[in-house]
């Protein structure tokens, strides 16, 4: 999760007293608080008369003050609980108010001077997708206009045998994330050889959609003909990729099984959250589970297989 938060733009937003402040994110994201303090900082001293924050009054700024309420605002104050409050009210919504008054955070660090509420917070993925490829498998990912992929993490290997590629989140990072499309493959060439070469080991991506505006410029793959702002030009320095995701097979093998024997097998794939926003819930981990046992079981049932074009 670190590597996919350091990809996300960083918002910041401040309001005075008597003001409201909103907060909203766009589609398939929600609120993530990285920092939000209510008070004052000091003003410098090589500011002399200058303009100031939140002065006396309802104007969000002033010009001048005089020396007496200069003196008055010279001043460091925060309310202790103005972080958990924001949280407590934003978090994980996609979007809020706050009114920022003292009432809302229930103390007046500085009676008698005008304070201001400072929040900095992201807006991440809050819906992800599970995708499993048995070994030599290809297949593209791929989001609608103006929304680019985020990888929230992948494995290479076996986890039931403990021998997983290393770096494999990185990999798949540095060929999908930020992109509108890409094309996966689950081969030694690609994350190495990890278990033992006898071994049945697959490639497993947690991933989603997000809108473009929500990453950081590097992230931002370049626009396409049917985007918003398209203009012919990439402006910001991508190279296209040399591979076509359209003329790539999206195959992938599902066949009959065994449900005794796919239920023993949940080790191989255990939750992590019960939740239906976590990057992995009970109906995707047991499809999980599926895919992983079919990727064991392939080379025995070869002439049952089924192609579908999205096994889900």
């Amino acid at each position: 999760i670190a590597l996919l938060s350091g990809t996300l733009k960083t918002i910041q937003k401040a309001s005075c007293d008597g003001q409201l402040l909103e907060i909203d994110c766009p589609a398939n994201t929600s609120i993530s608080i990285q920092f939000a303090q209510y008070g004052r900082h000091s003003v410098s001293p090589d500011t002399g008369g200058g303009p100031i924050l939140c002065p006396p009054g309802r104007a969000s700024s002033t010009p001048t003050l005089s020396p007496d309420v200069m003196v008055k605002y010279n001043v460091t104050c925060f309310a202790r609980k103005a972080l958990q409050t924001v949280v407590d009210k934003c978090q994980k919504e996609k979007s809020c108010q706050v009114y920022t008054t003292t009432t809302s955070f229930g103390e007046d660090p500085c009676p008698d001077v005008r304070k201001y509420l400072e929040v900095a917070y992201k807006c991440g993925p809050s819906i992800f997708q599970n995708k499993v490829l048995c070994k030599d498998e290809r297949m593209t990912l791929s989001c609608p206009a103006n929304f680019r992929l985020v990888i929230y993490s992948a494995e290479f290997g076996r986890t039931i045998a403990d021998c997983r590629a290393s770096f494999a989140t990185e990999s798949v990072m540095q060929n999908c994330h930020g992109r509108r499309r890409c094309l996966l493959s689950a081969d030694v060439g690609t994350f190495g050889s990890p278990c033992n070469p006898k071994s049945h080991v697959y490639l497993k991506v947690i991933y989603t959609c997000v809108p473009r505006e929500v990453l950081k410029e590097p992230f931002q793959h370049r626009l396409e003909a049917d985007e918003d702002g398209y203009s012919g030009t990439d402006e910001t320095g991508f190279k296209s990729s040399v591979i076509d995701p359209s003329n790539q097979s999206n195959k992938t093998a599902e066949t009959s099984y065994d449900v005794d024997e796919v239920k023993g097998s949940v080790t191989d794939w255990k939750a992590t959250s019960k939740s239906s926003t976590s990057p992995e819930n009970e109906d995707t981990v047991l499809a999980d589970v599926r895919r992983a046992y079919l990727c064991v079981k392939a080379k025995y049932l070869r002439s049952s297989i089924i192609y579908l074009r999205d096994p889900g």
